[in-house]
């Protein structure tokens, strides 16, 4: 099977409308850096099973605390390009030295997330959203539950997670996988590869 390592164009501005909508979703212990890269990552691949859509898009890595998706990550570190960037601290403040998140109450409103989105971030919430620090990192490195994360070795902070990998992992056969692949391609292609 080929291995590529990028899926869909990133969206920084629906990737702030997620972190947004789940910060308002969870309890004060989770607001937090690690549980909103793991809640989103988990819808990320919640919406991908479903509908065969990410809900954020771009690069997905394993990092010694589990599966992050990494253009998310740059935004949370102030790293990311300036358009990125700017829709991401338009809709979310750091606290604490950047390990808390806040949604900010002049949030722009949200306009690029459907129902479907909406729907999955609820799930992951509902699922995940209370859980402590140890029970969402047991999980998230648990391989019945992301059987994708393989977590880095040695000097290596991160892996990739190739997309074809992550889409076997939700159970896509090959031909489907490179339909995915040849789409998420196309509009890489069409969009640039990241969109503000």
């Amino acid at each position: 099977m080929h291995r590529s390592s990028h899926g869909f164009p990133f969206d920084a501005v629906r990737a702030a409308e997620s972190a947004a909508y789940v910060l308002e979703r969870i309890p004060d212990h989770a607001r937090t850096r690690f549980h909103v890269l793991k809640l989103l990552y988990l819808a990320e691949r919640e919406a991908l099973a479903r509908y065969d859509r990410p809900i954020c898009g771009g690069w997905y890595v394993s990092m010694p605390n589990g599966p992050v998706m990494s253009d998310v990550y740059s935004c949370m570190k102030g790293e990311a390009t300036a358009p990125q960037q700017r829709a991401w601290d338009e809709r979310i403040t750091a606290l604490s030295g950047g390990y808390h998140l806040q949604r900010r109450e002049s949030q722009l409103p949200t306009r690029r997330l459907s129902r479907a989105d909406a729907g999955v971030l609820d799930e992951i919430v509902r699922l995940h959203g209370a859980k402590t620090y140890a029970q969402l990192w047991s999980f998230v490195h648990d391989a019945e539950h992301v059987p994708e994360y393989q977590a880095p070795s040695g000097t290596r902070k991160a892996n990739a997670i190739p997309f074809d990998r992550l889409l076997a992992a939700l159970g896509r056969e090959p031909h489907s996988i490179r339909e995915l692949e040849a789409e998420a391609a196309a509009l890489r292609r069409h969009k640039g590869t990241v969109t503000a």
